[in-house]
């Protein structure tokens, strides 16, 4: 690649951000995660295909744990969680929407090796998580609050349930076997337990 020399200019304090070499990082990020996995993934490799600086990554993230967390998962908004009248139809699209990001190749290349970093770390725990936090949770907990759930149901344990599922079942299985009848299975599971008791299925 051909070294664009305005990405490789420092920035002066207090300059905006360049939207362009965050773009070109998280892609490049994806890209050799893809190539070479979490492990051998390094930043200057990363600033080398993206055409910029290790030390111009450096002052976007302060490391390659979230660099890599932001790269693998770039869309973290409350749209995430379905907020429509059919509790079915919401949680089959929330099982199904876990399944689908945990699955894509740049995110099964980066998981193990990056919640190892995420456990060993707090601080680090911490600030990944608050990506996924605030809006995207509220968004949920108003869902749950619907008179189609089961009043004290916790929106933490269902994210768990849904998320820990489909992670331990890409550890386990193929993703050609994690089709409509493993998120439709899944889903009936789900529902068994937040339905309100009157609208338990017998």
């Amino acid at each position: 690649m051909v070294r664009n020399e305005m990405l490789s200019t420092p920035e002066r304090r207090g300059r905006p951000r360049d939207a362009r070499v965050d773009a070109a990082v998280l892609a490049a990020t994806v890209e050799l995660l893809g190539q070479v996995g979490y492990s051998a993934l390094s930043l200057s490799a990363v600033a080398d295909r993206a055409g910029t600086t290790t030390p111009a990554i450096y002052r976007r993230w302060s490391s390659k744990a979230v660099l890599v967390n932001e790269a693998v998962f770039p869309d973290v908004t409350p749209d995430v969680v379905p907020f429509t009248s059919e509790l079915a139809t919401d949680v089959r699209k929330m099982v199904a929407g876990c399944l689908a990001m945990f699955g894509l190749p740049q995110v099964r290349a980066a998981m193990p090796a990056l919640m190892a970093e995420v456990f060993a770390d707090p601080t680090l725990h911490h600030l990944l998580l608050e990506r996924f936090r605030g809006a995207v949770w509220q968004r949920l907990r108003d869902r749950l609050a619907l008179d189609d759930v089961r009043c004290g149901t916790d929106a933490d344990q269902l994210i768990e349930v849904m998320a820990g599922t489909a992670l331990m079942a890409l550890a386990l299985r193929p993703m050609a076997d994690l089709g409509d009848a493993w998120v439709d299975g899944l889903t009936s599971l789900i529902l068994n337990g937040i339905r309100p008791d009157r609208e338990a299925p017998t």
